[in-house]
């Protein structure tokens, strides 16, 4: 930005706040102004954002007015949030460090993941600073993670206000504690640190994470905890939904293996899908959210591990109704790594789910399924 930009900015802000110029540079106004600046161009995100990125950032003599005003400044610019705080955690990190209580704050929880993600891996310093920082006060950044990563969403902000209001201190503090526990368990399993902790999407009730070698779900009641279950499910180490004594649900957590979500435009061939939605329907289940984004390869047989151990879990404990039949899939196989949206065929709910979730793969398939079975029935009658 250069110097006539800045004068025009320093002369519509004479007409806001009564500045003496003294013989000084438009650049020393700006500086000794920093807060009216903020206030001036409140409804200007863009403005606010161009000046910032082109003039403050990279120039030092800013690094003392940004790390004063950085709360201020990430308040007027909600839509460039994390462009700026990437671009600070790499040139001017203290910046983030002297504010980071106060960026990382309850008042803050919905948006904290956000945060996280624009300012881990930047710098290494500021990565160990981050990491001791969290370890101080994870109970937040727990719940940062249970938020995700919807930002400024008329749906994440409804999330909030529902969690702030629905539910008494003592409760939410509980539940921090419980799903920090979870968190730490899965974090010393797989000898990671909170800034390992990548984000891999948003599901339809949870948010889901990677750490290692393992995935963590953080999110709202699920639609269905008791299901079926198949050797075609990715085995879960842990499922469950923290609930009160009313049995009101507060959060969701789930910690799996992770499976190789990747496949290439060639391997995308939905007959192999279809293999599978078969495979499950002649056991009595039905899958009505069939796509690729729901499926992955696994990177080691399909049992639960931990401490390096393979460990028996109870199948109620993690919302199966019994222990599935067959020998586990072996690494390369392909299994459902979203449980979301898989019933029993007897189930009464399921001509609700079908009508309103159904994917258009799960619709085909079930066409195909029936075609081939009267075909399958005709010929059986035919040989009689």
């Amino acid at each position: 930005m250069n110097d006539e930009y800045l004068g025009q900015l320093v002369n519509e802000l004479q007409i806001f706040v009564d500045i003496s110029r003294d013989g000084k540079t438009n650049k020393e106004i700006i500086l000794e102004h920093f807060g009216e600046v903020l206030e001036y161009v409140k409804y200007r995100e863009d403005i606010l954002f161009d000046y910032i990125m082109d003039e403050c950032i990279y120039d030092s003599d800013y690094d003392k007015v940004i790390e004063k005003y950085l709360p201020d400044l990430l308040k007027r610019i909600p839509l460039y949030r994390g462009t700026i705080l990437s671009t600070i955690a790499m040139y001017n990190p203290n910046a983030i460090l002297t504010n980071f209580d106060k960026i990382f704050s309850q008042e803050n929880e919905e948006k904290i993941f956000d945060y996280f993600q624009a300012i881990k891996g930047k710098n290494r310093n500021l990565d160990k600073a981050i990491n001791s920082k969290i370890r101080e006060n994870s109970k937040n950044f727990v719940m940062g993670l249970w938020f995700g990563s919807l930002f400024e969403t008329k749906e994440k902000r409804e999330k909030c206000k529902f969690w702030r209001d629905a539910f008494d201190e003592k409760e939410k503090e509980e539940c921090k504690t419980a799903l920090d526990i979870v968190l730490r368990e899965v974090l010393d399993e797989t000898n990671k640190d909170y800034t390992d902790i990548e984000f891999v999407g948003e599901g339809s009730y949870s948010t889901v994470y990677r750490i290692g070698n393992k995935v963590i779900k953080f999110g709202d009641e699920i639609l269905k905890y008791q299901i079926p279950n198949h050797r075609r499910f990715l085995q879960p180490i842990a499922r469950a939904n923290y609930t009160l004594e009313d049995k009101s649900v507060m959060a969701y957590f789930e910690v799996t293996s992770y499976a190789d979500t990747f496949f290439s435009e060639k391997e995308q061939d939905d007959e192999k899908l279809y293999q599978i939605y078969k495979e499950l329907r002649d056991s009595g289940i039905v899958w009505i959210d069939a796509k690729w984004e729901n499926v992955g390869k696994l990177l080691d047989d399909n049992v639960t591990k931990w401490r390096g151990q393979v460990i028996d879990v109870a199948p109620n404990s993690v919302g199966f109704s019994k222990s599935y039949e067959g020998e586990p899939l072996k690494r390369g196989d392909m299994v459902i790594i979203d449980l979301d949206y898989l019933f029993r065929e007897d189930d009464p709910n399921l001509p609700r789910m079908i009508d309103g979730y159904s994917s258009p793969l799960s619709i085909e398939f079930e066409e195909k399924y029936k075609r081939e079975k009267k075909r399958e029935k005709e010929r059986d009658d035919d040989e009689r």
